[in-house]
């Protein structure tokens, strides 16, 4: 199932490994964490990697990245 009908969710496969060093990002099956998104608010998800938490817009797909 697709996050959204906004955008692919390659798009934010490739957000997301735009955060980690070379090495890293290529180790880790976001794909797979996709299915880990949780509703964060009506603007977002929220999705944890590592450790870190990222925030994916609903209707952009934009993925920022925000600390606890």
């Amino acid at each position: 199932m697709a996050l959204s009908e906004y955008y692919e969710d390659d798009d934010v496969v490739s957000q997301l490994r735009s955060f980690f060093d070379e090495d890293e990002c290529w180790s880790i099956d976001f794909e797979s964490l996709l299915s880990q998104i949780d509703d964060h608010d009506d603007e977002s998800y929220s999705l944890k990697i590592k450790g870190r938490t990222f925030l994916i817009h609903k209707i952009h797909g934009a993925v920022i990245e925000v600390s606890e």
